[in-house]
């Protein structure tokens, strides 16, 4: 066992008056701290024999996962003859997420109540659009036959012609051998037509319109069915974690915030407990994250 020497032994009494006043504060608090060290757990046991009083440690750890609806409590109690709370750390790490398997069971059939509805496909359309570029078509040749190339000048012959059908007319007198005619239809006689279509486009027009699909209300059935599971440890480690912790001193109502954490952390709170009883400790976090947890609670019981 180590011994503790007395700082003081063997040195003799100094002259107070060459030391300033901060200097004899120092000294003597040295030697405060040394009597405590020394002599102070004897002091505590003739405390405690003469008041019933022993200094108790208590501790208690936990694992749990928790999100951002789902939060982490942490029990614990202290005994009524408790006389002080001496100290309360808890110390805590934030952990990745937990799972043991990659899928569930599921039984049940599946059905979607509802659908359908009008989609419009687009908001407006129509316009102008050339159909084909420009395009020269040429030359087109008809040709008709039977008839006499040259029409006769004398009447008798012009009224050969009207009587054989050849000719239609209304004739209207013989002037010197000469026919004058008011109306003659003259059957076409050896010639050809040329029909020239020119360089041009077509174009349609199409006005502004929508398109819409109407479909029908109905439902997706997807049967009953069984899928099965892959056991084992699937870790997800949480991304910007962020964790709440909140004190309970009646179990339920969470009054008093300890803070806001990003990473591990130990938190000294004795002076907020309050009573005695059951306590609780919240852990609220942003997401998918599991915590460790660990709670040293020093107290002073009073005995017998």
């Amino acid at each position: 066992m180590k011994t503790i020497e007395d700082p003081n032994r063997g040195k003799k009494e100094e002259d107070k008056s060459l030391f300033t006043e901060e200097e004899r504060l120092r000294s003597q608090l040295s030697n405060s701290e040394w009597f405590l060290r020394r002599y102070g757990n004897q002091l505590f046991h003739l405390q405690s024999v003469q008041y019933n009083i022993i200094r108790n440690v208590d501790s208690l750890s936990a694992t749990e996962s928790l999100d951002s609806l789902h939060p982490f409590d942490m029990d614990f109690f202290i005994d009524p003859d408790v006389q002080e709370v001496i100290s309360a750390k808890l110390a805590f790490r934030i952990k990745p997420y937990r799972a043991y398997s990659k899928s569930v069971e599921n039984s049940q059939q599946l059905t979607s109540s509802d659908g359908g509805g009008i989609s419009t496909t687009t908001a407006s359309g129509g316009g102008t659009t050339a159909t084909s570029t420009t395009h020269n078509y040429g030359t087109k040749t008809t040709r008709t036959t039977d008839m006499p190339a040259v029409l006769p000048h004398h009447i008798n012959a012009w009224k050969s012609l009207y009587i054989s059908g050849k000719m239609v007319g209304w004739l209207l007198a013989d002037n010197g051998g000469y026919p004058a005619i008011e109306v003659v239809h003259v059957p076409p006689y050896n010639h050809t037509h040329n029909v020239v279509i020119g360089s041009h486009n077509h174009t349609v027009t199409i006005g502004s319109h929508q398109h819409s699909i109407i479909i029908s209300s109905h439902n997706h059935t997807v049967p009953a069915h069984n899928h099965d599971m892959t056991f084992g440890i699937y870790e997800k480690t949480p991304a910007s974690p962020s964790v709440n912790v909140y004190l309970s001193n009646n179990g339920y109502d969470f009054d008093v915030f300890l803070g806001t954490y990003t990473t591990d952390e130990e938190i000294e709170f004795g002076t907020k407990i309050k009573g005695t009883g059951w306590k609780m400790i919240r852990f609220e976090g942003n997401q998918l994250m599991r915590i460790t947890a660990y709670l040293i609670l020093k107290s002073d019981i009073k005995v017998g």
